[in-house]
């Protein structure tokens, strides 16, 4: 499960499509550093959008689990006692499982 497991609990992301996109964009972002560093340092760092794809789908399973754990009674209560203050989670946002 990749970044957008925490989504919810630190920042404003509310929506699967946002939270897609933004697990997708930080997973570019990696595999572009590491096109560079090979470039750069030739360390044998490597590149491949499956790293991208896998990440992004690991961001959607890491976020669908966030979001039906807040919505069940004992872990939800945990997650947003520690969500961040003006997180989605904290403020309510989150509140079903798209099917």
């Amino acid at each position: 499960m990749d970044r957008a497991v925490l989504l919810p609990l630190i920042s404003r992301v509310a929506g699967m499509r946002r939270a897609i996109a933004v697990s997708a964009l930080a997973s570019l972002c990696i595999e572009l550093a590491q096109l560079l560093c090979y470039m750069i340092f030739n360390n044998g760092r490597s590149c491949d959008i499956n790293d991208i794809l896998a990440n992004t789908l690991g961001g959607l399973i890491g976020y669908v689990l966030v979001r039906a754990a807040l919505n069940r009674p004992s872990p939800g209560s945990f997650l947003r006692g520690i969500a961040l203050p003006r997180s989605a989670a904290h403020a309510g946002q989150i509140t079903a499982v798209a099917a």
